[in-house]
């Protein structure tokens, strides 16, 4: 996507959702939702989340430094500057994704293109399902994060209570 103003699109940050959804595990097998309680988790839910803003630099670093056991990267990116209207093609898509492949919506919802591919699909090189289907749809990196959650959580249990 190109702009006669470098300036005619805002810049948005663009991160791997994979992050999104280990944040969510973290707090899925350290404070489960309780039925009836206020906020759906009980306070360690809290505690946890603050002792995450504390070790955000040693834990970002070590979420984006795991793997599979393949060597891949369960988070393909880092969080990065992109034109806000190439970001929108990644939200857009998955938007048509979730409707064309319903049994695959938690898939797709924390599933995003890297900068490169948003190009590729912006280009027509590639189309979004091909990328997709490339990747499995992060399903390799999804199976990695629970070893990867359990770490974090054993770390913390260790030091952070």
């Amino acid at each position: 996507m190109t702009h006669a103003n470098p300036d005619a699109c805002g810049m948005v940050v663009h991160h791997d959702h994979m992050l999104d959804y280990i944040h969510s595990a973290l707090l899925d097998k350290l404070s489960p939702r309780v039925p009836g309680h206020p906020h759906g988790r009980p306070d360690y839910g809290k505690a946890f989340s603050n002792f995450l803003r504390s070790q955000r630099k040693v834990i970002l670093e070590r979420v984006m430094t795991a793997t599979t056991p393949s060597g891949s990267p369960i988070v393909r990116f880092r969080p990065t500057h992109v034109c806000e209207l190439l970001n929108a093609v990644d939200g857009n898509s998955k938007l048509r994704a979730k409707e064309a492949r319903p049994d695959e919506g938690s898939l797709i919802r924390f599933w995003s293109m890297t900068p490169d591919e948003l190009r590729e699909c912006v280009f027509e090189k590639k189309t979004w399902d091909d990328i997709y289907d490339a990747d499995r749809g992060g399903r390799n990196r999804r199976d990695a994060v629970d070893a990867l959650v359990r770490t974090l959580i054993a770390d913390y249990r260790r030091g952070g209570e």
